[in-house]
C-alpha cells in the first residue's frame, strides 16, 4: 500500500515538473503584450493568462490571444483590459451663443432664434425645410451637448 502511495506521489511529482512554471509563462507572456500596448498587466495561475489594465486606445485582442495561446504551457486568457473614453469636448455656453448668433445673422436663418444652458442648443422659430440640415449641421461642428429642434418648417 506504500508503495502505491509512493508511486502515486512520484507520478504526480513529475508530472508537475514537466510543463512550464506559471513564472516562466509569464516572464514569456510580457514579452509579447510588450508589442501591442503599454499599460497592460498580466498574471498567470496555473497555465491561465488574466490580462488587466488600461488602455489608451484599442488593440486587436483576437491577435494578442492567439500570440498569447501559442506559448507553451498558456491553457487560457481572461481579458479584464478596459480601453480609456475620452470625454467629448462641450463648448461653453457663452461661446456657442456667440457662434451661434453670429451664424443666424445669415439672411436664411433669420426666423431662427437660439437659446443655450448647459451645453444644449435650443432652435426655436421658422426656417424653410432646405435650409434646416445645413443649420444643423453647422451648429454639430460648433460641439454643443445636444440640439433640441424646435422648429416650425415653412
Amino acid at each position: 500500500m506504500k508503495a502505491k502511495i509512493f508511486a502515486f506521489a512520484v507520478i504526480a511529482a513529475i508530472m508537475a515538473s514537466c510543463g512550464p512554471k506559471d513564472a516562466a509563462i509569464n516572464k514569456a507572456v510580457q514579452g509579447v503584450i510588450e508589442q501591442y500596448a503599454t499599460g497592460i498587466n498580466a498574471t498567470t495561475e496555473k497555465g491561465v493568462v488574466t490580462l488587466a489594465g488600461e488602455l489608451d486606445k484599442e488593440i486587436n485582442f483576437d491577435e494578442l490571444e492567439t500570440a498569447l495561446k501559442a506559448i507553451k504551457g498558456v491553457k487560457g486568457v481572461v481579458n479584464n483590459l478596459t480601453v480609456k473614453v475620452e470625454e467629448p469636448v462641450i463648448t461653453p455656453d457663452d461661446a456657442l451663443t456667440l457662434k451661434i448668433n453670429e451664424l443666424l445673422t445669415i439672411d436664411k436663418y433669420k426666423g431662427v432664434a437660439v437659446t443655450v444652458l448647459d451645453g444644449e442648443v435650443t432652435l426655436t422659430g421658422t426656417i424653410v425645410r432646405a435650409d434646416l440640415m445645413g443649420l444643423i449641421q453647422t451648429i454639430s461642428e460648433l460641439q454643443p451637448k445636444k440640439i433640441n429642434n424646435n422648429l416650425n418648417i415653412k
